[in-house]
């Protein structure tokens, strides 16, 4: 089976380096070629950086993507950066205005904390299409309850997501976590385990058996991505490779673009 994949996240900007790949240039116009010259891509959620890009306009950054003409399907997402509940609530509504439909949530780079995450979410899901937030548990803890705790904070995300109807993306599966976090997406419509980056980061370890589980048992309620520029889209496909042996093609098409375009409704 040829791999065709709707990647769920490509991180890009107006004017940045990447911090652990800084050679590689992923400007907004140089990412659009890229997805245009990529076989394996049939689309792509690509968002902005606010942490480390200079401009971080999200005017500019969505204009470069919607006038860009491509057969592909690329949708631009708006992080939310690391403001006041305030003016986090300004920014949602200008990025609204300006066209944007899904956002990004990353509390580890945000320091924002499960309190301020669920205000944030009571504000924007009722006017978002899909939410994606990052759920890489490893970071640097400082003080004791510093980090959100995996199963309280899933347990919020299933609420809120249900409660609004809304679609949340969880991203990186909950890494390690990723079975505990399967036992509750599977009961809660509106969630749905992007595997970028754990596919990839823990190749070789049991995490490869959990992640060939879902593959022939939860094909519905997972989708791909490749985390670029933190992966490449060869070290992706070589991965995928070893993964759909046995996966009946139908499943495949689910996980490796159909759940993602049925939730935009592409």
């Amino acid at each position: 089976m040829e791999i065709k994949i709707f990647d769920t996240i490509i991180h890009s900007g107006m004017c940045l380096k990447w911090p652990s790949k800084p050679s590689i240039n992923i400007n907004i116009l140089k990412i659009l070629e890229l997805i245009d010259n990529e076989t394996m891509l049939k689309g792509a959620l690509v968002q902005t950086s606010p942490w480390f890009d200079s401009s971080n306009s999200i005017e500019l950054f969505y204009k470069s993507i919607i006038s860009h003409k491509t057969k592909k399907r690329i949708i631009p997402v708006a992080t939310i950066p690391n403001l006041s509940l305030n003016k986090i609530k300004s920014f949602i509504d200008d990025a609204i205005e300006i066209g944007y439909k899904v956002f990004k949530i990353h509390p580890r780079f945000s320091e924002h904390g499960e309190k301020e995450i669920e205000k944030i979410l009571d504000y924007l899901l009722p006017k978002a299409n899909l939410v994606q937030i990052c759920t890489y548990q490893s970071q640097n803890v400082k003080t004791l309850g510093n980090s959100l705790e995996a199963s309280k904070f899933l347990e919020l995300l299933a609420y809120k997501s249900n409660f609004y109807s809304t679609h949340i993306m969880l991203m990186h599966a909950f890494d390690i976590s990723i079975l505990q976090a399967h036992s509750i997406v599977r009961h809660n419509k509106y969630l749905i385990l992007d595997l970028s980056m754990t596919i990839l980061k823990y190749d070789g370890s049991s995490i490869d058996h959990d992640i060939s589980y879902l593959f022939k048992h939860f094909d519905r309620r997972i989708c791909i991505g490749s985390d670029y520029p933190e992966w490449s889209y060869r070290q992706l496909e070589k991965k995928l490779l070893t993964l759909i042996r046995s996966v009946p093609e139908d499943k495949l098409r689910n996980i490796f673009y159909g759940n993602v375009e049925k939730i935009l409704n592409l």
